[in-house]
């Protein structure tokens, strides 16, 4: 079995976690939409048309409400079976884990 180069692993991962973080803004984006649309429908009457009306609004919303909670149930489960001190480290951007020295030596 063949391994990447850490430098390459590193960059595929950020190449993976760019394109997903951005599906996920835009995904937002679509979102606060079409909720303009179910909060002022008579303001946003143009925006409403986009999505198809005030009703195919409505539906819009029911399934990106659900691809949010499809992408955040997992991370939250990841964070707890990992420990907090994933989440602190995805917040701050270091860990506090200390490697083991043996590990250290392996990644060299």
């Amino acid at each position: 079995m063949t391994h990447l180069p850490s430098k390459e692993l590193q960059a595929s991962r950020w190449r993976d976690g760019r394109s997903t973080a951005d599906r996920l803004f835009i995904v937002g984006l679509e979102r606060a939409d079409v909720d303009g649309v179910i909060h002022k429908p008579m303001q946003a009457y143009w925006l409403a048309a986009i999505f198809g009306g005030y009703d195919m609004a409505r539906v819009w919303h029911f399934w990106l409400m659900w691809l949010f909670v499809l992408f955040v149930i997992p991370h939250v489960v990841l964070v707890l079976v990992d420990g907090w001190d994933t989440l602190r480290s995805m917040i701050v951007g270091w860990s506090m884990k200390i490697k083991n020295s043996k590990d250290i030596y392996d990644e060299y």
